[in-house]
C-alpha cells in the first residue's frame, strides 16, 4: 500500500478515537462496496483474529478487507512509518484447491450413478444445481467448500456412502455439514416431514441451511414440471417450513436472499396454477422486512465508523 499523507493521516484520526489504556489493537479495515476506511478496536480481553473473524463475516460476502493491524503499546508514529500493510483473508480462507472439488463431484457422480430424478434426468444433475446455487448465492471465503457439501449432500441419504467416507475422502468439516443436512428418516417419519424438516432447519448451522435451502430452491424450480399433487404437497410443505422458522432463527443475507428467491417461485408457481396461500405474501414481506433491517445495520456501522475515500 502507498502510504501517502492523507492515509496516513486517517489512519492517525481512526487510532486517536479509543484510549489505550482500554483497547490494545486498532484494525484498519476497507468496504470495497462502499468504498470506507473504517477502524476495528480491540479491547484487553479479546483476541485480535477473533475480532478480524467477525469482522469479515459482517459482510456475509468478501466485501471487508482487513488492511493493518496496529498494537496501542507500540508506537504508533513508527508503525505508520513502516511498509507493513497486510490483508489477513487469504490466512483466513484456508482456500480449497480445485482437485478437491472435482474429487467431490466425480465421488458424487460415481454413487448416484444410475439413479434418475423424478424427471428421468441424471441424479447427479441435481446436486450439481445445488452447488452452482450455492456459488451464485455465496459470495465467501468458503464458497469452494460449502460446493464439495452440495455436490455430497444426497449420497449418505441415498447411496452407499458413509459419513466416514465422507471425512477420510473430504475432511470433518464437509462430513459434518453432509451429516447436518442428511435426513434422519426414522425421526422423518416419526415427526412427519414437515414437522421433521422445520425443526432441522430451526438448529442447523449457518453453512448447513446455505447447502439446505440451495438444495430447496432447486427442487422448487422443477415443481412446475411435477405432477400435481406433489407440486401442492411440496410448496405447502416448503410453506410451512419457512413459516415456523422466519420469526424464530437468525439468518445471514445470503439467507434470506435464497428465501426470497424461494418465495419468489413459489409466488409464480402460485400465479399459474390459481393456487391461493396468504402466507406466500406474509413470509415475504417477513423476508423483506429481515433484509431492509440487514441493509440498514450494514450501513449504521458503515457509517458510523468509516471514513469515505
Amino acid at each position: 500500500m502507498d502510504k501517502n499523507i492523507v492515509y496516513i493521516n486517517m489512519v492517525k484520526e481512526m487510532i486517536s478515537r479509543k484510549n489505550k489504556n482500554e483497547y490494545s489493537h486498532c484494525i484498519i479495515c476497507y468496504d470495497k462496496t462502499y468504498k470506507f476506511y473504517f477502524p476495528r478496536f480491540v479491547s484487553y480481553y479479546e483476541k485480535v483474529q477473533d475480532v478480524i473473524n467477525k469482522t469479515i463475516e459482517l459482510s456475509d460476502e468478501e466485501r471487508i478487507v482487513i488492511c493493518e493491524v496496529y498494537n496501542y503499546n507500540m508506537d504508533i508514529d513508527k508503525q505508520l512509518k513502516e511498509e507493513k500493510s497486510i490483508n489477513i483473508l487469504p490466512i483466513i480462507k484456508k482456500h480449497i484447491e480445485e482437485p478437491k472439488l472435482q474429487a467431490a463431484f466425480e465421488y458424487a457422480s460415481l454413487m448416484h450413478k444410475g439413479q434418475l430424478r423424478k424427471d428421468g434426468t441424471p441424479y447427479i444433475l441435481h446436486p450439481k444445481r445445488v452447488a452452482d446455487n450455492v456459488k451464485k448465492y455465496k459470495n465467501s471465503s468458503r464458497v469452494e467448500m460449502l460446493m464439495m457439501c452440495a455436490y455430497l449432500h444426497d449420497t449418505v441419504e441415498d447411496t452407499e456412502a458413509t459419513f466416514k467416507d465422507i471425512r477420510e475422502n473430504f475432511g470433518g468439516e464437509v462430513s459434518s455439514i453432509v451429516y447436518e443436512v442428511t435426513n434422519d428418516n426414522k425421526e422423518k417419519e416419526r415427526l412427519g416431514k414437515e414437522k421433521y424438516l422445520s425443526h432441522k432447519m430451526l438448529d442447523m448451522s449457518s453453512w448447513a441451511l446455505v447447502v439446505k435451502l440451495c438444495d430447496r430452491l432447486d427442487n422448487v424450480s422443477d415443481l412446475a414440471h411435477a405432477g400435481e399433487m406433489f407440486r401442492m404437497k411440496y410448496m405447502n410443505e416448503t410453506l410451512g417450513i419457512f413459516n415456523y422458522i422466519i420469526d424464530e432463527r437468525e439468518f445471514t443475507k445470503t439467507h434470506l436472499v435464497i428465501m426470497k428467491e424461494i418465495i419468489k417461485r413459489l409466488s409464480l408457481l402460485a400465479s399459474l396454477f390459481k393456487y391461493h396461500d396468504e402466507r406466500i405474501e406474509i413470509i415475504d414481506e417477513k423476508i423483506d422486512k429481515l433484509l431492509k433491517e440487514y441493509s440498514e445495520k450494514e450501513k449504521q456501522l458503515i457509517y458510523t465508523l468509516g471514513v469515505r475515500v
